[in-house]
């Protein structure tokens, strides 16, 4: 795999490459590298914006804020090893903690080729698509507690899937890669695994190049195609409701596409990011739904009714930037803004979807405090007016890592 630059910021260090955590290439195949990262918060905020309700848009159950409180967000368990000399493989084991409730999920377990020519590699498992830039960054090297509102309102924070992924790294001086995938199309923005169990897919394209020896940029195209078959979302709920995981909103049937482009630029001096860097990253997303909403799932294979007609278009964005001043210390904005403009044509009209003059929007500002490359203390403050009543935000985030952490991409 190319190595693009020395440039590279987050927990250990990162390089261009595959849509994934690279798995460690040493000798490991009877002793894989174990690491735990564990990742949580303190939040405070109006009970109201906890769950998201972002006028013209179906959410999924993902959306949202951290509880209220002290709780544990995405700490995960890795396990990376290669096979023998064609495979590597990565896994992941996700914690979460919500209300008392434990759960844990396979968030990720793929195998990845390492020596196929001309460029080429092929991922199959579970993983997270390279769709955009943002989706395929593992929580823990974010740069701010949550994700940008677009990705939580077209992705439902961030989507993977089972599914085999093709990429094709151009030999040319400038980092070019580019790739495709298929997916089951389980989960959000697809669902219920339509079109015969492939109900995704997408094609991306990704390139860098350094200029001089303190910056690096890199930009990507992207699009994803998903079918979903009695798509479910979260309902209106009452401010006093507190489980924001029972979805009782409308259910979707139909095609989502998205298309998508990212840039990033890195600054350290003299390729020193340990001294000082700047990261400035942005997306823009649009999307187009078209099918059917219905208060209740539809029979697989006839007619819904009781639903009505829906075609859907929706754009969102965000621009952040992080910098490090000096080392250990690094601060950060971001700000999101989203617009939708929807169509339903029958009885049933969700109240998700008629907020078409309503331009939801948000503006974040973070400071953290990295002890070592395996240690974060994270302060943020969001002014979120993305639903109906405007929202002051406060999260505070540790993140510690434990063991041999597989280097993360760009």
């Amino acid at each position: 795999m190319r190595i693009r630059s020395s440039i590279a910021f987050a927990f250990g260090l990162a390089a261009c490459g595959a849509a994934q955590a690279a798995p460690q290439t040493g000798g490991n195949a009877f002793n894989p590298g174990v690491s735990l990262v564990l990742n949580g918060t303190w939040a405070s905020y109006p009970t109201e914006a906890g769950h998201r309700q972002m006028p013209g848009f179906m959410l999924g159950e993902d959306a949202g804020l951290p509880p209220q409180g002290f709780g544990l967000g995405e700490s995960e368990l890795d396990l990376a090893s290669n096979f023998d000399n064609l495979f590597t493989g990565f896994g992941a084991i996700s914690f979460h903690e919500s209300h008392g409730e434990d759960t844990a999920e396979v968030e990720l377990a793929y195998l990845q080729t390492i020596a196929m020519p001309y460029g080429l590699q092929m991922t199959a498992g579970k993983f997270f698509s390279a769709f955009g830039y943002q989706n395929a960054r593992h929580a823990h090297v974010w740069d701010f507690v949550d994700q940008p509102l677009v990705y939580e309102a077209f992705l439902n924070t961030q989507y993977s899937d089972p599914g085999v992924q093709a990429t094709w790294l151009a030999p040319t001086d400038t980092y070019l890669l580019f790739g495709a995938e298929a997916f089951s199309g389980d989960h959000y923005p697809a669902g219920g695994a339509g079109h015969s169990g492939n109900g995704a897919s997408s094609l991306f394209m990704k390139m860098s190049q350094d200029v001089g020896d303190s910056s690096t940029w890199f930009a990507g195209l992207s699009y994803l195609s998903a079918r979903s078959v009695n798509r479910p979302s979260l309902g209106s709920q009452d401010p006093d409701f507190s489980d924001a995981s029972q979805l009782d909103g409308p259910v979707f049937t139909g095609t989502s596409d998205i298309a998508g482009a990212d840039f990033v630029w890195k600054w350290a001096p003299h390729g020193n990011f340990y001294e000082k860097n700047f990261v400035f990253q942005a997306e823009y997303l649009h999307r187009s739904e078209k099918g059917s909403v219905s208060a209740n799932p539809c029979p697989v294979g006839s007619a819904c009714t009781g639903g009505s007609a829906y075609s859907g278009n929706a754009s969102g964005w965000y621009v952040q930037g992080a910098y490090q001043w000096m080392p250990q210390w690094r601060f950060g904005l971001r700000y999101d803004r989203m617009s939708s403009d929807n169509t339903v044509a029958g009885l049933y009209q969700p109240a998700q979807l008629l907020g078409n003059a309503f331009t939801p929007h948000r503006e974040s500002a973070m400071i953290d405090f990295s002890n070592s490359e395996f240690s974060r203390i994270r302060l943020q403050f969001n002014r979120d007016e993305s639903g109906l009543k405007p929202a002051n935000e406060v999260m505070l985030q540790y993140i510690v890592a434990m063991g041999a952490h597989p280097a993360h991409t760009f």
